[in-house]
């Protein structure tokens, strides 16, 4: 597992690694896990992937899956090649930092993608829309599970339904049954910035070297 490797080899020589952009960017879900979450959790399903999230609600306004990627790219949303995004290679590295951090250390290749984006996702949503649903394309987490990547359809009120554009958004459910919900930007290139910024701060404060 390099996960676990780089851990603890940073650990060995006294040093901290900070990657929390590489998750949720401005949103901070890995500093939440790491240092503001003290109960272990069962079960987790996010939207994780703004790039994902904004071309799926290019398409429910009625572009096609290519157009809605070309115009994601043109944005700065997406690389020009979306292939890492659209085959749920993107989301599934994503899921396994969470699962690693607060169930037990994995790699990308743990993960299951059980479906992808460019797999008849138009018809998908053009067939959900006279029942009131949204498509979302999410990381489950489950404790004593392996992660899972897939295409779900959600009520028009379930809040993750209601995730828009680049949002990013998590449930987190405990095993006392404690939620948390934590929703907000996820992709862009200030939000990131910002994100790793705080991360250099973070990596030269004293409090984090125990005010030595």
């Amino acid at each position: 597992m390099r996960y676990e490797y780089f851990m603890k080899k940073a650990a060995s020589l006294g040093c901290r690694i900070f990657f929390k952009a590489c998750v949720m960017a401005d949103t901070p879900s890995v500093d939440f896990i790491m240092y503001g979450l003290k109960r272990e959790i069962s079960f987790s399903m996010s939207v994780l992937s703004g790039t994902t999230n904004y071309v799926l609600g290019l398409i429910e306004d009625s572009l096609n899956f290519r157009g809605a990627v070309k115009r994601a790219v043109v944005e700065g949303y997406a690389e020009p090649n979306y292939a890492t995004d659209s085959e749920g290679i993107d989301l599934a590295a994503k899921a396994s930092i969470p699962y690693s951090l607060s169930m037990k250390p994995i790699s990308i290749n743990d993960v299951i993608i059980e479906s992808k984006i460019d797999e008849g996702v138009e018809e998908i949503i053009e067939n959900t829309r006279s029942e009131r649903l949204k498509v979302r394309y999410v990381a489950v987490l489950l404790r004593n599970e392996a992660p899972r990547v897939k295409l779900v359809t959600l009520s028009e009120e379930d809040i993750m339904a209601q995730v828009k554009g680049v949002q990013n958004c998590v449930k987190i459910v405990t095993l006392d049954e404690s939620k948390t919900l934590l929703m907000g930007p996820g992709t862009g290139h200030r939000v990131t910035a910002l994100t790793l910024s705080s991360d250099l701060l973070l990596s030269v404060h004293k409090v984090w070297d125990g005010g030595n």
